[in-house]
């Protein structure tokens, strides 16, 4: 090599090309590299591997949700959509049930009590004109005027026909709500039928998802997917016990409406009639005792109505709930509180499902079922102890409604009494019937104070829970909207793991 080719060593590092690195930086660079990748691995172990002793590492465990198959997963994930969907539906059927059913339209919280004041303020009209005539006639029954007494009869045939319009009235308005419920699909027949539908799909999915833990090697994965599909059975034995009871409290008050209902029409008629023969007898007494046999039927029926119509309500739910409950077998699964006290609170199980490598949708779903079922059996817990405090003011009122119409019916005893045995002594008829009006105005002062004074509270007692968002109707729209978020959340799982 001569001389001209020969280059020294640092005027060839010199004549390196512009944009090349000497090789020295690269392998510092190299090593830096490699430097930080080895701290960063060491940053992010799994949090498994921070667990206290005793307790299994989620990679290695063969129990793992992330030892398990994609194809196995998959499966898990399209049975839990589907149930939850179900889940979702029936609930929502059975608010439609409770908002729809026995549904009361607005006028007639106003129009039918304020005819029935009409109608007891009337007949309370005509008691103390008749009281006035016969007090005045006590000592010469010469003093009693026909003509007063016509215009006080003709009042209470007036109040007569304004109440026995009101019930029939509210009578064919419960016949329209019972033809758009079975329009919507929500009478007896349809809506149980439509409830056996949902529960058989239930069961059916639930079977699947039984066989499917079969597969699953022993361990806290197995545990957790078992704890889910209890959790599953208890929400579908908690909807179809939300439904008997709905059901069964639909059709009990329809029984008790309609029973009192038409029992308030004959008796409210028979008054009229009544009262139109003791018009006649004024004239002619041969009246007078057919009018006071109306009046004692009459009279006897109100009197007995709230009894029968509580007993008729109460035999109706009984029997509702039996037939039900033989139909929508529930299957046995302990409350959800026991259900999960093996494992602690909520957080406890989310973080178990956590540690042993549950997916978000798993996590997601273990949440909403807990939470769900825990909720669940509190409201189911306050819905009966609802309709056990209705049922306790619908026998209070079967005590109370007798004890008032007891007052109206003495008069119509002294009254059938008068016209009977002492037809042939007008002075002692006149003293009996005289004696029977107080009692009656007395009962008949009562009614016309309370209707009101109910209603009134009524009004209270819904603007407070209103206020405080309480009221059922409220609960109702809440829980509508829950069920969206949550109907939302499940139809994201389509795409997850």
């Amino acid at each position: 090599m001569t001389d001209a080719n020969r280059i020294e060593p640092a005027t060839q590092e010199r004549c390196h090309h512009p944009g090349s690195i000497p090789q020295d930086r690269v392998e510092r660079a190299i090593l830096s590299a490699l430097f930080l990748l080895l701290m960063v691995c060491t940053c992010n172990l799994p949090v498994l591997a921070q667990l206290p002793p005793g307790e299994e590492r989620a990679d290695n465990d063969v129990s793992s949700d992330l030892g398990m198959s994609l194809e196995l997963r998959k499966k898990f994930r399209e049975l839990d959509v589907s149930l939850m969907l179900t889940i979702i539906e029936l609930s929502r059927f059975n608010i439609a049930l409770r908002e729809e059913a026995n549904v009361r339209w607005v006028w007639r919280s106003v129009l039918y009590p304020a005819a029935q004041e009409a109608a007891t303020a009337c007949t309370l009209s005509n008691a103390i004109i008749d009281l006035k005539e016969r007090a005045e006639g006590l000592h010469n029954l010469d003093l009693i005027s026909s003509g007063a007494r016509q215009q006080g009869l003709a009042a209470a045939v007036t109040g007569s026909c304004i109440g026995a319009a009101s019930s029939a009235a509210e009578l064919t308005q419960n016949g329209l709500v019972c033809w758009l419920k079975s329009k919507r699909g929500l009478s007896p027949a349809r809506s149980l039928a439509f409830v056996k539908e949902k529960r058989a799909r239930l069961d059916s999915t639930l079977a699947l998802r039984r066989s499917l833990i079969d597969e699953l090697p022993d361990g806290k994965v197995k545990e957790l997917r078992k704890l889910e599909s209890l959790i599953l059975m208890r929400t579908r034995n908690q909807l179809l016990r939300e439904f008997t009871l709905w059901s069964a409290d639909s059709r009990a008050r329809m029984w008790r409406e309609n029973t009192f209902y038409t029992l308030d029409v004959a008796q409210q008629i028979l008054s009229a009639a009544s009262s139109a023969l003791s018009s006649r007898s004024i004239n002619n007494s041969v009246y007078s005792g057919p009018s006071a046999v109306c009046g004692l039927v009459s009279k006897s029926i109100s009197t007995a109505n709230p009894i029968i119509r509580t007993v008729a309500g109460n035999f109706v739910r009984k029997r509702q709930i039996y037939r039900l409950s033989g139909q929508l077998a529930e299957r046995k699964v302990a409350r959800a509180e026991k259900l999960l006290e093996p494992w602690g609170d909520e957080e406890a199980i989310l973080d178990a499902a956590a540690r042993h490598g549950g997916t978000d949708r798993q996590i997601e779903q273990l949440e909403i079922l807990t939470s769900g079922s825990l909720k669940l059996d509190r409201a189911l817990d306050s819905e009966r102890l609802q309709l056990e405090k209705l049922q306790r003011v619908a026998t209070q009122q079967a005590i109370s409604g007798p004890a008032i119409g007891m007052l109206s019916l003495t008069q119509q005893i002294l009254n059938t009494v008068a016209s009977y045995g002492y037809s042939d002594n007008p002075d002692v008829s006149n003293k009996i019937k005289f004696a029977g009006r107080i009692p009656q105005i007395a009962g008949l002062g009562y009614s016309l104070v309370n209707t009101p004074t109910t209603q009134v509270l009524n009004f209270m007692k819904n603007r407070k829970l209103r206020r405080e968002g309480r009221h059922p109707s409220q609960e109702l729209k809440r829980r509508l909207h829950h069920l969206a978020e949550i109907e939302t959340t499940v139809r994201a799982w389509t795409g997850a793991p």
